[in-house]
């Protein structure tokens, strides 16, 4: 038998420790029920991106299909420096790792000047981590900022935010006009995320 999680319970023996059912072994399983139950599972807990590093280096020796989408890892997603106050629309964007170029005119053009991001730094990781496990990308959200990919597939989404938040267009409509390149990299966008 492995060693057991058994915090707090150094003396307790090791016969009545199989029938408790909080306890586990501590192994993968073991890790993964943690990941599972992380109580306070939000956005900005962690400062330094060094810190998440072990956690998705874990993660991706893992076999992908043993890692579901009931993981709590809101807490590995800090927001880009500047952006906490445009949480307030309910989504961060993560830049893809090698944008197209239509997807670069959708983060320069729609996203990047309205939208909260990932920290550039956290972003490596989590890019790391999706490109292990696609799945997991539900799994960064938190209850109040859902974490999505930067890509073409965004006119739903920008909808949902419209419907939650009535300044929004107001607020896009501000930024697109701010610079004739920025429009011009919206009309494109607006023509990709149709398409």
């Amino acid at each position: 038998m492995g060693r057991r999680l058994t915090w707090g319970l150094t003396a307790f023996r090791a016969d009545l420790a199989k029938d408790l059912e909080n306890l586990s072994d501590a192994d993968e399983t073991g890790a993964l029920e943690l990941l599972r139950r992380v109580r306070d599972n939000r956005h900005d807990l962690v400062s330094d991106h060094h810190v998440v590093t072990p956690i998705v280096d874990f993660l991706c020796s893992l076999n992908a299909n043993y890692l579901t989408e009931n993981l709590r890892l809101a807490f590995l997603t800090k927001t880009a420096a500047g952006k906490l106050a445009r949480r307030s629309l309910g989504v961060m964007f993560l830049r893809p790792e090698r944008p197209t170029p239509d997807e670069e005119d959708i983060w320069q053009g729609l996203l990047r000047p309205v939208f909260a991001e990932v920290d550039p730094q956290f972003a490596t990781h989590l890019k790391r981590l999706l490109g292990h496990a696609p799945q997991l990308l539900t799994c960064l959200s938190d209850d109040s900022c859902r974490v999505r990919m930067a890509r073409g597939d965004l006119l739903e989404g920008l909808h949902d935010i419209r419907a939650r938040d009535n300044t929004f267009i107001g607020q896009l409509a501000e930024h697109l006009n701010s610079s004739t390149d920025r429009r011009s990299r919206a009309h494109r966008a607006a023509a990709v995320a149709r398409s």
